[in-house]
């Protein structure tokens, strides 16, 4: 079965299981914020909470940032993009919009609210203003209580811990494999982008490097990216890829400056849309990455990756066969 594959064989619904006792065709509302990566993460548990009530009408609600993303899985009837609200969307809040939001998800009566949004310490009070039957998902000692909330483990992978938010629900699976759905659009529109070989690619001879992150305190030395890519070179004499958002481009030409505009080097830098982005990385043959989006689009692709930490916690996000 390839990587990220969004319907592996079906999970076990435990009988007697609050997700079993839900009725035919339950009204389920997801509460999953924050940026890209953090959705990749919650895809094996999003995927094994569809495969387990198929059904069921699951509505998923985010931050603005990462609605195009989620909108690319066949698990949802929709997604919502939630108004700005702390650990769940950026921006400046106004709890006006919070509350109209709120009030049109209560009146859908949703029988269960399900939260993957970290320990709860502002998402349990916005998951609970919805309005649900049932309520579940993990609880720290600062979080409004859930109905059934779960410890909120700070060391736990997180692909683990939303694993078992759902198997507290009832549902068995062993499935831990991130998804990324890549669309034959995708790939021919990678084909298009000035500058790549599509032998290489189709070979997996190509290399990538993405520089950036939102974070500064996530980002690595462009220096220290010269000196590995010099190195890589060495053994892989083929084309690198510099992955990234446009506000990315200084430290592409940063980089480019480093290496003596090497003549192997692609700067694309503002010039990929998601699943164009998506559709590279998957052709790699290795990603070196900072702790962002792309390392875990790598690790859904089955992309090998180097991923490096800055102030995020690798046992918490470092992919989870390493």
């Amino acid at each position: 079965m390839p990587p990220g594959d969004l319907v592996p064989s079906r999970p076990v619904v435990r009988p007697g299981s609050l997700l079993a006792r839900l009725g035919a065709a339950p009204r389920i509302v997801v509460l999953r914020g924050g940026r890209l990566g953090d959705f990749l993460v919650a895809t094996p548990a999003l995927r094994a909470l569809r495969l387990a009530r198929p059904e069921a009408q699951i509505t998923l609600v985010t931050a603005a940032a990462v609605a195009p993303l989620a909108a690319r899985y066949p698990w949802f009837q929709e997604v919502l993009a939630a108004p700005p609200a702390p650990g769940i969307a950026p921006g400046p809040e106004d709890p006006g919009a919070q509350e109209r939001f709120l009030a049109a998800l209560r009146a859908r009566a949703f029988d269960l609210a399900v939260q993957l949004n970290g320990g709860g310490t502002t998402a349990n009070r916005f998951l609970r203003q919805m309005g649900a039957r049932w309520t579940v998902g993990c609880q720290a000692p600062d979080a409004e209580p859930l109905d059934l909330g779960l410890p909120f483990v700070r060391e736990e992978h997180e692909v683990l811990r939303y694993l078992g938010v759902v198997r507290a629900l009832g549902v068995e699976t062993g499935d831990v494999r991130l998804a990324l759905p890549v669309f034959p659009e995708d790939e021919q529109a990678l084909r298009a982008l000035p500058g790549l070989d599509p032998a290489l690619l189709a070979e997996r001879r190509s290399l990538g490097v993405h520089l950036g992150s939102l974070s500064g305190a996530r980002r690595w030395p462009v220096g220290h990216f010269a000196t590995v890519l010099r190195a890589l070179h060495q053994d892989w004499p083929w084309p690198v890829v510099v992955l990234g958002r446009a506000e990315d481009r200084p430290l592409a030409r940063a980089l480019r400056a480093c290496l003596d505009d090497a003549p192997w080097l692609l700067d694309l830098t503002g010039q990929t849309t998601l699943g164009v982005l998506a559709a590279l990385i998957g052709r790699l043959r290795l990603l070196l990455t900072t702790d962002s989006a792309p390392a875990h689009m790598a690790t859904a692709l089955g992309t090998p990756s180097v991923v490096i930490f800055g102030s995020g916690n690798p046992h918490n996000w470092a992919p989870l066969e390493r």
